[in-house]
């Protein structure tokens, strides 16, 4: 129908809370405003919110993230101190990870805003840039300058990986994606206190395939963005959307308009189709069932911010994939059977088109505050039977399958 439904909670305000998804579909948020340690999960199916056990700290602008075993990982935030913890659904309980300290994002966050904002930016919120790594640990490649590996649920000690962007130089409201098996692209974003604060090349390329993760650079991107949102697409392509070039909260100034699409196989971006409405802070955008996307938000701010800025609507973007070389839509794949569940290292036979080339998998997901650590693409080994069905290899590995729902997408040629 293309409205927005009303899904109001009367016992959580989860204004900033994290979020992250479970294998059954639940969509937990965990904290809010202001500072809270109540946690809530809602069920698309039913459009309900329902309370969960509250957690052993408070939370606000926290990032969290749904682990290989199920378990949900909050970390760094407002509120929490340098203290992580582990979510049971199971048994609907907390339990802190003392081995898995953020102080150095702590102290890392307090140094970066004490300093002078030459360029006027805002300053580095919590909000840690993550991954579930094939090893079944967790990533963290920003927004403050020392990255680390965390290792929550084998209970290691945390890893330093070194200031890899260079001393002192953070990354606040990037995006971060899983976009490959094991690969992580990290875009866009700021250096709050920088005169140039918004880079084109905020565009860092992370394979967690290896014990030790291989970080390159990958193509700048032709607008520098920051409070961007980024959508991997049914192709593997990584599409960005909206963001300003002034790092500025709340302020359209500089909004950039035109999207960009990435191709990681050949290393390049390229201009796509313009919004007609800013999308910065507090935006969203995920990839729907069709293809499309919606692209929505903005603003949401307090009394004594510039009304203007505050977008209550959004905007649905058909990729290219979607049309003929003469702008007409084009004929789709169709898979007419196919099972509703599965597991890692599972072959699963379906029936569909004949002329279906490749099946690739993305996981559902959520953005809030421009992360969004649910969101992964997968390519699926795929044997052709030549009968009209195929047969799926899904990925063996639990950590990188890790559970949830899933899209399954069957593409052509074209």
């Amino acid at each position: 129908t293309e409205t927005f439904i009303t899904v109001d909670s009367n016992f959580h305000d989860m204004f900033c809370a994290g979020i992250s998804s479970l294998e059954n579909g639940l969509i937990v948020a965990a904290g809010g405003n202001p500072q809270l340690t109540k946690v809530s999960s809602f069920n698309p199916n039913t459009l309900q919110w329902s309370p969960l056990a509250d957690m052993n700290d408070q939370r606000w602008y926290s990032t969290n993230v749904t682990m290989p075993d199920n378990r949900i990982f909050a970390t760094f935030a407002r509120g929490s101190g340098n203290r992580s913890e582990l979510y049971e659904p199971q048994t609907n309980s907390w339990a802190r990870t003392p081995n898995a300290s953020m102080q150095t994002l702590v102290n890392e966050q307090a140094e970066i805003n004490s300093r002078e904002k030459l360029s006027n930016t805002n300053g580095l919120s919590w909000l840690a840039h993550l991954a579930v790594t094939p090893q079944g640990k967790v990533f963290q490649g920003g927004g403050t300058p020392t990255w680390h590996i965390f290792d929550p649920a084998g209970g290691g000690e945390n890893v330093s990986l070194g200031q890899p962007i260079g001393a002192g130089v953070a990354r606040a409201y990037g995006n971060v994606v899983t976009y490959d098996a094991g690969k992580v692209a990290l875009l866009g974003g700021f250096n709050p206190g920088a005169i140039q604060p918004v880079s084109v090349n905020n565009v860092i390329l992370v394979d967690l395939n290896s014990a030790t993760p291989v970080i390159t650079y990958g193509a700048p991107m032709n607008y520098a963005r920051a409070y961007s949102n980024t959508v991997t697409l049914p192709n593997g392509e990584l599409l960005i959307i909206g963001g300003n070039q002034v790092g500025r909260e709340f302020d359209d100034t500089d909004s950039v308009l035109p999207a960009e699409i990435y191709n990681p196989g050949t290393n390049s971006w390229r201009i796509v189709d313009s919004m007609s409405v800013p999308r910065n802070y507090h935006s969203t955008a995920i990839l729907l069932k069709d293809g499309r996307v919606l692209s929505a938000g903005g603003g949401a701010c307090n009394n004594g911010c510039d009304p203007s800025v505050n977008h209550q609507d959004g905007q649905i973007y058909s990729p290219p994939y979607l049309f003929n070389s003469d702008d007409t839509l084009a004929t789709r794949p169709v898979i007419s059977a196919s099972p509703a569940q599965a597991s890692a290292g599972q072959t699963i036979t379906l029936t569909a088109s004949s002329d279906i080339t490749r099946f690739t998998m993305v996981r559902l997901s959520g953005t809030t505050h421009h992360i969004n650590t649910d969101q992964r693409f997968l390519p699926v080994n795929t044997i052709n039977n030549g009968d009209g069905t195929f047969d799926l290899n899904l990925p063996a590995n639990p950590n990188v399958l890790i559970p949830g729902n899933y899209w399954l997408f069957a593409l052509n040629a074209d």
